[in-house]
């Protein structure tokens, strides 16, 4: 499962705030998710799941693989699912329909357009881009606008602070479901808090391990988002992120992702379990 590591990297730009009573109106929601593409964001969600998924498979059946695993990764993979997964996280977040007004509206501008576009093409980019780290390391050596924007954009958003929220949510969902626990249970019972203490502390461990690792990548990423930009579209693209509409937008998002990849492990784990479980007696 450390391959997900990598998957999230390029998912993961923000950090979460707190969660509020307000539920914006449907219609407004869903302009604003029209306005931002989510539709290929939430493909490239469920092509992490299934890749996810299918790294799983290749370990538990390296030969045959049973008909009730490609049932349950279908149904764990489903759009649909998927969608409402996203959707009810993303509304956790709290973002005024005021703020949510902005935001379609910065979203619907060329250069909006060319920001979401980026973003949710930035995997391919990475693999295409050559001599990204030696551009990358020559620029921070003379103080090249563009790293500076792109150190700025990363602290605004707390990109490597979610990439690890995101990763733990995911893990523990895993075990939990691994584990035939309930997932959102509130007081967990001693034993299983203590076992998953201890399952999230080889992770943790991890975590620490990549963490400088992590954060060079975040920084090499941001600094080929601004490739082409003018000087005006690099401060252009800061000032954005400094908005509060711009906050709350990336902070829901990332919200939504997260839930919805941690369901989705959720039902790998339970799908794991329930593919290696021993098979019942039949009293012969």
């Amino acid at each position: 499962m450390f391959a997900r590591i990598a998957i999230c990297a390029l998912l993961c730009l923000s950090v979460p705030v707190h969660a509020q009573d307000q539920d914006p109106e449907a219609e407004q929601v869903d302009a604003l998710f029209d306005a931002a593409g989510f539709d290929a964001n939430l493909a490239n969600l469920r092509g992490a799941a299934l890749a996810e998924w299918q790294g799983t498979q290749d370990d538990f059946y390296p030969e045959a693989v049973p008909a009730a695993w490609t049932d349950a990764m279908e149904a764990a993979t489903d759009p649909a699912q998927i969608a409402a997964d996203f959707r009810r996280g993303f509304l956790t977040v709290a973002f005024s329909p005021a703020e949510m007004e902005t935001a379609i509206a910065a979203l619907e501008t060329p250069f909006g357009q060319r920001l979401t576009e980026i973003g949710q093409t930035i995997s391919t980019r990475l693999a295409e881009a050559e001599n990204l780290q030696g551009a990358f390391a020559g620029a921070e050596l003379t103080n090249d606008p563009r790293v500076i924007a792109a150190d700025r954009v990363l602290e605004l958003r707390g990109s490597v602070a979610t990439h690890f929220a995101f990763l733990r949510a995911s893990e523990q969902a895993y075990y939990l479901g691994l584990n035939g626990d309930p997932l959102d249970q509130v007081d967990r019972p001693a034993s299983v808090a203590e076992d998953l203490s201890a399952y999230m502390a080889d992770w943790e461990s991890y975590f620490e391990d990549i963490h400088d690792d992590v954060t060079l990548s975040y920084r090499q990423m941001f600094f080929l988002v601004t490739d082409g930009f003018t000087s005006d579209e690099v401060d252009e693209w800061v000032t954005r992120a400094e908005q509060p509409w711009a906050q709350a937008f990336e902070d829901a998002f990332q919200a939504g992702y997260r839930e919805a990849y941690r369901q989705s492990m959720y039902r790998l784990g339970q799908a794991v379990a329930a593919g290696h479980a021993p098979a019942e007696d039949d009293g012969g």
